[in-house]
């Protein structure tokens, strides 16, 4: 019985038994905005069931940040995990990046990897992509899979970039 592993108390197995059967019907925009683990704190004094609300909310939101992401976000995810499941991508990401890569390709994307970038320049109707080997390359799009900051690094004339990677909080997944 993982209630016995978790919660050592009938009273903690009454506590979490509530939550869990109430969860469906929490209405998560009120609590947007404040963080996981303010809402856990406030829903349970018991540290054992802090954790279990925490943990399951990692699952269900494939994220561990419970001080920093939204509390109304994880609840509605939670909610969804909890009524339709969690979905898993057959053979994994890598079949999606696959599949992602094949389309670019189909549609006259050139991929560059394994290649340093030193600079993205944006013009009017292009961009010109500087690599580590001095060869420029002129495309209409750009994506750069790096995180903000090492974005607006590299595209450092572009001040929506900069604002963006100013703001942008990292949570890893």
């Amino acid at each position: 019985d993982w209630s016995s592993d978790v919660c050592s108390s009938d009273l903690e197995k009454l506590e979490i038994a509530r939550i869990l059967t109430s969860l469906p019907t929490i209405d998560p925009h009120p609590w947007q905005g404040l963080p996981v683990q303010e809402w856990v704190q406030r829903t349970s004094r018991s540290l054992k069931i802090q954790q279990m609300l925490c943990a399951l909310f990692r699952v269900s939101t494939y994220a561990n940040a419970p001080e920093q992401y939204s509390a109304g976000a994880a609840l509605a995810q939670a909610q969804l995990a909890l009524t339709t499941g969690v979905q898993y991508l057959d053979k994994g990401w890598k079949s999606m990046v696959d599949g992602l890569r094949a389309c670019a390709e189909n549609v006259g994307a050139d991929i560059h990897t394994g290649q340093r970038i030193l600079s993205v320049e944006s013009g009017a109707s292009a961009h010109e992509i500087r690599l580590a080997d001095q060869t420029c390359v002129r495309a209409r799009a750009v994506i750069l899979a790096v995180g903000p900051s090492d974005a607006a690094a590299l595209s450092p004339h572009t001040p929506t970039l900069a604002n963006w990677a100013k703001t942008a909080m990292p949570i890893h997944a």
